[in-house]
Parts: structure tokens; sequence; C-alpha cells
């Protein structure tokens, strides 16, 4: 019986106390925070709130010139490029989220981009969906490659100069975008 009483005891002391309403709402607030905070480190969603296309209707016959412009910092200077003045796109991306940051920009660029958009993306192995892959291949031109990290290999390596020998094979009628994160030495190795 006493064994008994004890379990008891040692259970409704292990049981979560009722919460205050006021700490039921910092539960949420808390919630919220962390909620938001994971989003806005986002890959896709960074790379979204900082490039996006303008058109600054100021072609002669009325209609607009399409603009490529990527914020700097928030709030600061915005880098434009006039997308008329470019045949090709080339989007080279490598570090963990590599496969976010290039889907994004993919995504933003071929909206108002009809001509030619490609490129390389070197991913950790293992981070991109095969839908994210399959997208890349097929409805962006851009070729993914897997490669070791922390530690640099062959893979790596390889990667790393076939987007060297792309960047070189471009010309002033070829705009290049990277997109880099953390990881990056490593995926992206030309020793």
């Amino acid at each position: 019986c006493r064994v008994a009483a004890r379990r008891t005891k040692a259970t409704l002391l292990a049981l979560p106390k009722a919460k205050t309403e006021n700490e039921s709402q910092m539960t949420k607030d808390a919630l919220q925070m962390i909620k938001t905070a994971i989003h806005a480190v986002d890959p896709f969603v960074a790379v979204s709130n900082r490039m996006r296309i303008q058109d600054d209707g100021s072609n002669l016959d009325g209609s607009s010139k399409s603009q490529l412009a990527v914020e700097q910092q928030s709030g600061g200077a915005q880098l434009k490029y006039d997308l008329e003045n470019y045949n090709t796109i080339k989007i080279f991306s490598f570090g963990k989220a590599s496969a976010a940051m290039a889907m994004a920009a993919a995504k933003i660029i071929s909206d108002a981009y009809p001509k030619h958009l490609e490129g390389v993306v070197v991913i950790k192995d293992g981070h991109a969906t095969s839908k994210e892959i399959q997208t890349m291949n097929e409805e962006y031109n851009i070729v993914v490659r897997s490669a070791s990290h922390p530690i640099p290999d062959e893979r790596s390596v390889a990667a790393a100069n076939e987007i060297l020998q792309s960047a070189y094979d471009s010309d002033e009628k070829t705009l290049v975008i990277a997109c880099i994160s953390g990881g990056g030495s490593a995926l992206f190795c030309s020793p």
C-alpha cells in the first residue's frame, strides 16, 4: 500500500500544472517567434525577399523594361540588371542551402525572362529532394551535382571545375548569378 501511495504521489508531481492565461499567451508568443525566425532564415524565402523583377516603364513605345533587382542588405542599395541586355542567365549555387537558393532565383527569373536560363548547383549529399532536382533540370535547365561535406572529395573538384568552365565560357551577354551558403568551401573545391 505504501509503494502504491509513493507512485501516486510521484505521478501527481510529474503532471504539468494548469497554465494561467498569461502563461498560455507567453507560450503562444514564443512559438510564433520561433516560427517567424525559422521562416526568416529559410534560404528560399531569403533569396525571394532580396531578388525581384521590376518593370521600369522606360521604353519609348510605352512598354516596360524588365530589370532584375537584388537588394544588397535590408534597406540597402539595390543592384539592377536590365534583362534585355542578356542572352543567357547562368545560376551557380553551392553550399548546404544551394538547392533552395537556386530554386528561388530560377523561379523569379524564369517568370520574366523568356531567353536561355541554365546553371550548375552543387549540393551536399541528400540536401535536395528528387522533385527539386527534377524541377531544376527540366524547368530551369540547371544541373545538380552532389559532393561531400565537410571533407571535399573528387566530386567537389569536378563540380567546381564544371562551374568554372561554364563561367569562363560566358560572354558579355551572359549574366552570372552566384548563390553561396555555408559549406560552399567543401562543395566547391578547386585546389
